[in-house]
């Protein structure tokens, strides 16, 4: 049995269907990324397993404990929200203290274990300063520090990092990972941003529409997507339609061949987008379908790629995923 199994859980409100039937298991000490586009149901299955929201059906079991019904603070979890809750009128380590004193621990354990915690994120510096004298970056791991002092079971993680900017988000990602591995802590982590995902995630699971898409590895997600909607949701992908089938490859797995040799299609260039390393070519097809090539700017250069030039494409067998013709 998994650390946390969620078994065919089904909410709704009023007349929408936010989960329905939702299946799946999480290993104790993963890190798995909930993905997927606003309205699919991550929020609310997170909430379910905090014990924010009750489900209409199905089972949520924890380290082999029904916790279908138990309330949230009956529930040994840390929790950092999208807007992070810290409370204005205490310090750094006042909001990390707080939680602590609930335990009734004697004074000296309390504080050293805050102090342990700030040490982990990288604030014990920045012990006495108010959360308004704070980056976002520092009011982040202030309230992952708040999160993880009483020792968590698990994690959850709801949109952590999408209130950030992009260069604080990166370096963000890295530090939660490492904090994690840290302290072996399973965590479930809702996000909407696909590279934050596939960059942090030990597992991913892909949600659409109240059910779930695909779980696997970033690895398995991005080569070997299961379905259309989880190959056009992650990355960039090419669809076109051959055979009565769907065949969908990536930009960087399409090659270029000459036109005296063996290829697969025959494309004209549309456009060129510079994008330092690579290039990515917006080509047209003879049905007129659009396909993106990407290759390096060196061989763009080399080749004197432009407007209306006539490229010869393979599309190598090993990297083409097949899908009944649906789309």
């Amino acid at each position: 049995m998994s650390f946390m199994e969620i078994r065919d859980i089904t909410k709704r409100f009023d007349r929408q269907t936010a989960l329905d039937g939702v299946s799946l298991g999480i290993e104790r000490g993963e890190l798995v990324c909930i993905l997927g586009p606003s309205g699919c149901g991550k929020t609310t299955l997170l909430r379910i397993i905090a014990g924010l929201e009750a489900a209409d059906s199905g089972q949520v079991l924890i380290n082999g404990k029904d916790c279908t019904y138990l309330p949230a603070a009956k529930r040994n979890f840390g929790i950092v929200f999208q807007s992070y809750a810290l409370f204005p009128n205490m310090t750094v380590m006042g909001n990390v203290l707080f939680g602590l004193r609930q335990k009734n621990l004697p004074k000296d354990e309390i504080t050293a274990r805050a102090a342990e915690v700030l040490r982990l994120v990288d604030l014990l510096d920045h012990k006495n300063k108010y959360p308004r004298q704070l980056s976002g970056g520092q009011q982040q791991r202030t309230a992952l520090a708040r999160a993880i002092a009483l020792s968590p079971d698990y994690l959850l993680l709801d949109e952590p990092l999408s209130a950030l900017d992009a260069k604080v988000r990166v370096k963000l990602r890295g530090e939660i990972c490492r904090i994690q591995r840290v302290l072996g802590v399973t965590t479930v982590m809702v996000t909407h941003d696909q590279e934050e995902a596939l960059t942090m995630a030990d597992r991913i699971i892909v949600m659409n529409n109240a059910v779930v898409e695909q779980i696997g590895t970033p690895r398995e997600i991005y080569n070997r997507p299961a379905t259309p909607f989880v190959a056009d949701f992650i990355g960039t992908m090419n669809f076109y339609r051959q055979n009565g089938e769907t065949r969908a490859i990536r930009p960087e797995n399409i090659g270029l061949a000459e036109r005296s040799g063996a290829y697969d299609v025959m494309a004209r260039v549309k456009s060129l987008e510079f994008k330092g390393p690579l290039t990515r070519i917006h080509g047209t097809l003879p049905d007129l379908d659009e396909i993106l090539v990407d290759v390096p700017s060196e061989t763009a250069e080399e080749l004197r790629l432009h407007e209306d030039s006539t490229l010869f494409l393979r599309l190598p067998s090993e990297h083409l995923v097949t899908y009944p013709a649906v789309m």
